[in-house]
């Protein structure tokens, strides 16, 4: 089964990158992507934090939904 995505360019003080945005089957967010075009910069771990952080956000944000309690 593959996932739907949106990707969208950005460019942030000169440092471009790519946000994609996993999609579960109802359209709700479910993980995030953030490239940037400087892989190893401190803009790019940044980033990388971020990502990780709303995608773990999205993911209890859905267990919590999903659970019976």
């Amino acid at each position: 089964m593959k996932r739907q995505a949106i990707t969208h360019k950005f460019s942030i003080a000169g440092h471009e990158g790519y946000i994609t945005v996993g999609l579960y089957e109802d359209e709700t967010p479910g993980e995030v992507f953030i490239t940037m075009s400087k892989e190893g910069s401190t803009i790019s771990g940044i980033m990388d934090a971020l990502a990780t952080s709303v995608s773990l956000c999205a993911a209890i944000r859905r267990s919590a939904k999903n659970s019976d309690g």
